[in-house]
């Protein structure tokens, strides 16, 4: 996304993926991941859509 997301949106997305996919989603922006114990853990199982 060119513009920032708002956390209403945010969530309204991962809700509309869950529900399409079937499983839970998490949807993060690259810059939300600060912590490099926390970033490397979900780096292990992450799925890029775009």
């Amino acid at each position: 996304f060119k513009e920032a997301l708002s956390l209403l949106t945010l969530i309204r997305l991962e809700n509309e993926l869950s529900e399409i996919i079937g499983i839970r989603a998490d949807l993060v922006t690259t810059g939300a991941l600060k912590n490099k114990r926390i970033k490397k853990s979900i780096q292990k199982d992450l799925i890029k859509i775009m």
